[in-house]
């Protein structure tokens, strides 16, 4: 689930999860069942207290992606901003590569059609925009793995092997780990907000977790 939250649709503040759970505890006139927003699409949330595990739940009650686990502050800021490119520029096997993107879709749900038991989440799908150059070589998508202090299993890198889907791994720099239950200012978040932001603005290095045409 999510750690990091809107206050309101304009998104003029940003907060942790347990920024919300403080001023509900505080300023209940104010806070107590006050509507939250996702920082990819705005989908409307409200903060769980699950003490260390705490986090943004939908309103819905939809669980999607990491269900009831969290991904840590630098991973979801990394994919709020991914999601907003017009396009992704990344060096893999000292290659440079440019893709045009048409849409993104964060926590995109994918699944054996033959197994509906073998699904799994991923953190950023990227379509590719059909005029783009390299449409044809990453057949229309490209699946994003965004490792802050967690790897991909083993099981997920066999579904996308078995569903031909050619995945990248990025590598967030080790100093931007923020533990979930951190205590983490404004003035701290808007620094790292700055510094995903300009990290994705640059061309990245990645890893290949799987190909579905030769890369090399």
């Amino acid at each position: 689930m999510k750690i990091l939250a809107y206050t309101d649709k304009n998104k003029s503040e940003l907060v942790t999860v347990h920024e919300a759970l403080r001023r509900r505890q505080h300023l209940p006139d104010q806070w107590e069942g006050h509507t939250y927003y996702d920082i990819v699409k705005l989908r409307e949330m409200t903060p769980a207290d699950r003490g260390k595990s705490s986090s943004f739940s939908f309103k819905s009650g939809a669980i999607v992606g990491h269900g009831t686990g969290s991904k840590g502050i630098a991973h979801e800021l990394a994919q709020q901003f991914l999601c907003l490119q017009p396009k992704l520029s990344f060096n893999l096997f000292n290659k440079d590569f440019d893709v045009t993107i048409g849409l993104s879709e964060d926590e995109a749900h994918i699944a054996d059609p033959n197994d509906q038991a073998r699904f799994g989440y991923v953190d950023v799908m990227l379509h590719i925009d059909p005029n783009c150059p390299n449409y044809k070589l990453f057949s229309g998508r490209i699946a994003i793995e965004i490792t802050d202090s967690h790897k991909s299993t083993f099981r997920k890198k066999k579904l996308y092997k078995d569903l031909g889907i050619t995945a990248i791994e990025v590598v967030l720099p080790g100093d931007w780990h923020v533990r979930n239950d951190q205590q983490v200012t404004a003035m701290q978040l808007k620094h790292l907000e700055a510094r995903v932001r300009g990290f994705w603005a640059s061309r990245i290095f990645v890893n290949l977790i799987c190909a579905k045409n030769k890369l090399k």
